[in-house]
């Protein structure tokens, strides 16, 4: 099956990725293995949830499993690799469908503006009594130090001034972690 077949005919999409951060896993492993990443190209959630499951279980450590919190212009996505295979031919001889997705994340490929509140704590009094008193819609998600806040654009200045919290304008929000086998040879 070509990939044009196999896409259907959307004009925007989400990624999935994987990351295997050395800072969850022990420090002597990373030396050797390093940070790792997996991204996906969302065309049914629970399909391809399932196929970062089953690429990072072929990999020892602890893994995170994040979605992007703006959809990307899969058009604009389309143009980026066309330009960049035209400049740089010599990038045909990799993987094109990995670049494909680097293209994909760049900030020009962003269709939403929404922000992501990285909140490093467990207290969630502070931040979603901020958001409610100003009427910011929000989506929050457990993360395995804090929450994360998918919000549509806002005047991010309601929470100057609050410990413990990151803004990312083109971020990922947590889905998972999965940890596989033991962190050492």
């Amino acid at each position: 099956m070509k990939d044009k077949e196999r896409i259907k005919e959307a004009d925007y999409c989400h990624l999935y990725i994987a990351i295997r951060r050395k800072k969850d896993n022990d420090q002597k492993d990373m030396e050797w293995r390093g940070e790792l990443c997996f991204r996906r190209v969302i065309r049914n959630e629970e399909d391809d949830l399932s196929y970062m499951r089953n690429m990072v279980s072929r990999h020892p450590g602890k893994w995170r499993i994040y979605k992007t919190i703006n959809k990307r212009d899969m058009e604009m996505g389309r143009k980026l690799l066309i330009s960049k295979l035209t400049l740089e031919p010599e990038q045909w001889k990799y993987r094109v469908d990995s670049l494909w997705k680097t293209m994909l994340l760049q900030p020009i490929c962003k269709a939403e503006r929404n922000i992501l509140i990285d909140v490093d704590t467990k207290d969630l009094s502070v931040i979603a009594k901020v958001l409610v008193d100003n009427k910011v819609h929000f989506d929050r998600v457990e993360t395995p130090n804090g929450f994360h806040y998918v919000c549509e654009k806002f005047d991010t200045r309601i929470l100057e001034g609050i410990k413990d919290v990151e803004f990312k304008r083109d971020g990922y929000v947590f889905v998972e972690m999965i940890e596989n086998g033991s962190n050492s040879i």
